[in-house]
């Protein structure tokens, strides 16, 4: 991870048998111009699996659920398992803006009451 002076966000998303919307959701990710970025998918224990997803998004980090928590308890899981001073929930048939993160960080930088 390079050093960019920039707070590291985490961005965690749910997948339950939805890998073409995820797959798209990580391509977009892939264009975003804020770093340092951290991705983690949880797998909400989908009877289609997720394939090798974290061999064709190397830069994620993949949870496989072994039940199925919910919207809720995945988006936790992956909480769980971030280190990054912010945190987005992003749905995965979100498909983000290059510039999307910039103007959230530079708020919550710049505002200490938020």
């Amino acid at each position: 991870m390079e050093n960019t002076g920039n707070p590291l966000v985490t961005l965690v998303t749910v997948n339950y048998n939805g890998l073409e919307h995820t797959r798209a959701f990580l391509d977009s990710l892939r264009k975003v111009s804020y770093k340092p970025i951290e991705i983690i998918v949880v797998d909400n224990a989908s009877p289609n699996g997720v394939a090798n997803l974290d061999q064709e998004y190397p830069e994620i980090k993949l949870i496989k659920s072994k039940e199925n928590l919910g919207f809720a308890g995945g988006n936790n899981l992956g909480i769980r398992e971030g280190k990054g001073k912010y945190f987005f929930l992003l749905n995965n048939d979100t498909e983000c803006e290059p510039g999307f993160l910039e103007p959230m960080v530079e708020l919550m930088e710049s505002n200490p009451k938020i």
